[in-house]
Parts: structure tokens; sequence; C-alpha cells
């Protein structure tokens, strides 16, 4: 059972991104284009760890997971951004991709390096392969803190908006705090709610059809 969640989480993913490419791809802001198509690879990750068979083949299928935490949620901040009608700086939007860049960097070296992850052991639990006891490196902290500061930023946006663009939704701007707080409590709280499965693949499904709800509600207040 927990095999075949990875495997519908990972394959609704592929739907969710063909029908963002059918329907919404010329009209959406490149945050969400990103986005639509990291999900899938994300989803990927997880089903790879999943069948690993051994633990390099499982921090193989790790590095492929934390293109989520190092990536998608920037992209998502760049598409919330031009939802909200929020201009900012290019250069900001390259900082952020750029330190994103350097803490993936340090990711890439997880087996050669103990700077992300000193150690970690792999088991079969359910029939299906578990990072354990993992040991974090110095830098990892700060992916955490990255993840953090980002889902406060989308939050942020979304405060601002309320407060000052009387003409965004506020269903809209609802909806985009709800599927931000789904993903913090899959992200941060997964473990404490259950061991047996990470919920990340869902909560990426669940962003993906909640965005593909409020595209379609752009469009009908589109006039023209």
């Amino acid at each position: 059972m927990v095999m075949l969640y990875y495997q519908l989480t990972t394959i609704a993913s592929v739907i969710f991104m063909l029908i963002f490419a059918w329907r919404w791809l010329k009209n959406i802001d490149l945050g969400f284009t990103v986005s639509f198509i990291l999900i899938p690879a994300i989803n990927v990750g997880y089903l790879e760890l999943a069948h690993a068979p051994d633990l390099s083949a499982a921090l193989v299928a790790n590095k492929i997971i934390y293109l989520g935490g190092c990536f998608l949620n920037i992209f998502i901040m760049f598409g919330v951004l031009s939802l909200c009608h929020i201009k900012v700086s290019p250069i900001f939007r390259v900082g952020l991709l750029g330190l994103a860049s350097v803490l993936y960097a340090f990711v890439i070296s997880i087996g050669r390096s103990e700077l992300f992850y000193v150690s970690a052991d792999v088991e079969t639990i359910n029939g299906v392969t578990v990072l354990t006891n993992k040991v974090y490196g110095p830098v990892h902290i700060f992916f955490y803190v990255a993840a953090m500061v980002l889902v406060m930023g989308n939050i942020g946006i979304t405060v601002y908006t309320f407060k000052n663009k009387p003409e965004i939704s506020r269903n809209i701007l609802w909806r985009i705090v709800v599927v931000t707080m789904i993903g913090f409590v899959a992200f941060f709280g997964g473990r404490a709610i259950t061991n047996s499965i990470e919920l990340m693949p869902l909560s990426y499904c669940i962003l993906q059809f909640a965005y593909l709800i409020i595209f379609k509600r752009l469009r009908m207040y589109d006039l023209s």
C-alpha cells in the first residue's frame, strides 16, 4: 500500500503537469511553469527512494527530493508575487536562486562531504526503503531556515495583498494561504503525524490541484 501511495502521487503530479501545460502554459507566470515541472521530478525522487536497493541509490534519490526544499518554494513565491501583482527587482530573483544553488551544491555533496549529511543508513519498512539514523551536518540548518523564510514570505505576501490590493480576489488569497499551510505542516510536522509515509508527495499534488483551480478562477475574472 505504501509503494502504491508513492506511485499514485507520482502519476497524479504528472497528470496535473500535463493539464497545466494543456490549459495554462502560455498565460501563467514562469514561476508556476517551473513549479509544475519540478513537482513530478521530486515525486519521482520519492518513488525512487522507496525502491532504492542500497544506501547509494537512496542518497541519489534523496538529492532529487531536495530540489523541492531548495528551488520549488522559490518558484512558488515568484508565482504568488505575480498573482498578487507585486513586482520585485530582478536582483532579488537572481539573488534567491543564487543562494538556492549554493545550498543545493551542498546537497549534491552528500556522500562525499559531511557538511550537509554526516551519515545515514537505509532500512526497509513495510516493503519500502527509508533513510534512517540521519546525522545532519552544519550546513543543513540553513536548509530549514531557508524553507521557513520562504513559507513565511509567501504568507507575508498574501497578508500584504489582503491589506493593500482589494482588486485581488480574497477567495484566491485564502486558497494560497491554505495550500501554503498544508505544505508547511507536511514538511515540518509530517514525521509527527506518521512515520509510515512521507506526506510531501501528497502535499505537492494538493498544491498543483489548488493552483489549477486558482488559474481557472483567474480566467473567469479576466474580462478580455
